[in-house]
Formats: C-alpha cells, structure tokens, sequence
C-alpha cells in the first residue's frame, strides 16, 4: 500500500471524524457520537478497510498504552479483595 494514500485517507477520516464531532457538541452531544459515527459511517464506505483495521489497532495500542501509564500499584493494592475476586472471574469467563 502506498504511504501516501493511506496517510489521505487518514486525514480525510480524522477530518470527518472532527467535523462529525463538532456538529455532535453543537447539538448538545458529546463529541464521542460523532466520532462513532464518523468511524461507523465514513470508515467502511469510502475507504480501505485494511487501513481502518490498521488504524483501529493503533488506536487500540495506544488506548492500552495510556491506561498503563495511569496505572498505579498502590491504588490496586487498595482495592484488596475486589481487584483479586474481579479478575479471577473474568479470567474464568
């Protein structure tokens, strides 16, 4: 895939997803609707698929990323039982 289409195709996508989200605040929404929406909508339709995968893993990474920075023993070790019990019956589900 060529570099440069896939980087319009980004562009093109988050530029959608910035104008979905401003019409969403606009209407007294969180701007998160518009976003789904752009990625929902404007995603599949006009673009690649791949790259949206691609660009959802990504996304995915750096969502997972952020949340271990935030990440603090302490806080889990405060949690005690529920943090433990919790995890257990995910890991069972």
């Amino acid at each position: 895939m060529d570099i440069w289409f896939f980087l319009m195709e980004m562009v093109m996508l988050l530029g959608c997803a910035f104008f979905l989200g401003a019409l969403a605040q606009h209407l007294r929404q969180s701007p998160i609707v518009g976003y789904l929406l752009a990625g929902t909508i404007v995603g599949p339709l006009l673009f690649n698929t791949s790259a949206v995968n691609q660009a959802a893993e990504l996304g995915v990474s750096l969502l997972l990323f952020s949340i271990g920075l935030e990440f603090s023993f302490n806080h889990l070790r405060k949690m005690g039982r529920i943090a433990f019990v919790g995890g257990t019956i995910q890991g069972e589900i």
